[in-house]
């Protein structure tokens, strides 16, 4: 997606080889604009797959709510397991990339049934480990897994190859080839 691809190069920030940041158009300051044509892409590549919910974390939910409702499905938001998280859930581990950290992801069993079927929509995939967690959740469900959308890939990384090599539809908005504080951002050209 070109327009996501240049605001990137003229609004992300390489903090390092493996962190980017987008806060300044796709979270904390979010570019509605720009939301609303990533959400219309996802539209387009899913729009055949019959998603009956939309997961994501809440992370994830600017991007996704706008792509749930222009698909007129329910918005379905994994939350870090712990005080506010549901007593009967299903649950998937995650390893964060940024920092580390190993925590749960928990859905609802009363939200998610073995009739749904779901698109995951993420914003970014590195390692592939959130992204992983969502796919275990709709595992344990019985629910069928549409496809993953995804705003920015780190390809370098082995998050996307993990997916496709399990067999998982992946679409992603934005290829990121390499990147570096030296030498800026490059994409993977199709």
């Amino acid at each position: 997606m070109k327009l996501l691809e240049n605001r990137i190069l003229r609004d992300a920030k390489v903090i390092s080889e493996d962190r980017l940041s987008v806060e300044g158009f796709l979270c904390g300051l979010i570019d509605v604009g720009l939301v609303n044509e990533i959400a219309n892409e996802f539209c387009k590549l899913f729009a055949d797959y019959k998603a009956t919910r939309l997961l994501t974390t809440a992370l994830g939910s600017p991007s996704a709510a706008f792509t749930a409702l222009k698909l007129d499905i329910p918005l379905l938001s994994a939350v870090r397991t712990g005080v506010a998280s549901p007593a009967d859930a299903f649950t998937g581990k995650v390893v964060s990339f940024t920092n580390s950290e190993v925590y749960d992801l928990s859905v609802s069993r009363d939200f998610l049934t073995k009739k749904d079927r779901i698109l995951i929509i993420s914003d970014f995939l590195s390692k592939g480990s959130e992204t992983m967690g969502l796919v275990d959740i709709v595992r344990q469900s019985g629910a069928e897994l549409c496809g993953v959308g995804v705003i920015i890939e780190k390809s370098y990384l082995s998050g996307a190859k993990l997916l496709r090599e399990s067999g998982i539809h992946v679409e992603s908005l934005a290829k990121i080839e390499s990147m570096s504080r030296e030498n800026g951002i490059r994409f993977v050209s199709e």
